[in-house]
Order: structure tokens, then sequence, then C-alpha cells
């Protein structure tokens, strides 16, 4: 099936950057969706606040049609995200 493309194939590298960054921060590996979302929900969301979780919570949607098209919109996407950030703090 070369050259076949399965249906939100280019958001898959989105949800797994998504769920590499969760771990990262929480320094936990989840292995289910619903370990995920319970790390979102708990230690994710108090050690970054709401908008990095909000986006955060889109970017490992469960339903592909939410999350981020491709990993290029995702980069843009997070640096629009840091750009407010440093704003809001000053640093711009």
């Amino acid at each position: 099936h070369e050259g076949l493309e399965l249906p939100f194939q280019h958001t898959w590298d989105v949800y797994a950057w998504g769920v590499i960054a969760i771990s990262c921060i929480v320094d936990e590996l989840p292995k289910t969706y619903k370990e995920i979302e319970d790390l979102l929900d708990t230690k994710f969301k108090d050690l970054v606040g709401g908008d990095l979780h909000s986006y955060l919570s889109r970017v490992v949607s469960s339903d592909p049609t939410e999350r981020p098209q491709n990993v290029v919109i995702l980069k843009e996407e997070i640096e629009k995200l840091t750009l407010a950030r440093k704003k809001a703090l000053g640093w711009t």
C-alpha cells in the first residue's frame, strides 16, 4: 500500500509529541490514554497553568480532528504561546 495515506496520519506525530512533552514535565510515563488524561488534569495542570494545559489537552485529544493538523502547525502554535507568555511576563 505504498503511497496510501491514512486518515489523520499527520496528527500521529503531534499526538506523540504531546505525550512526550507531558511525560517530560511530570516525570512520569503514561501508558494508556486514561493515564495521559489523569496526568494532564492533575500534575501537569498544577505545574504549567491554564493556557499550556488547554493547548496540550488539544494536542493529545482522542479526537484527531481537535489536534493541530501537522508538526509545522504545532510548532507555529507553540511559538505563539511562547511569545504570549513572554509578553505576559514582560520579557519582550
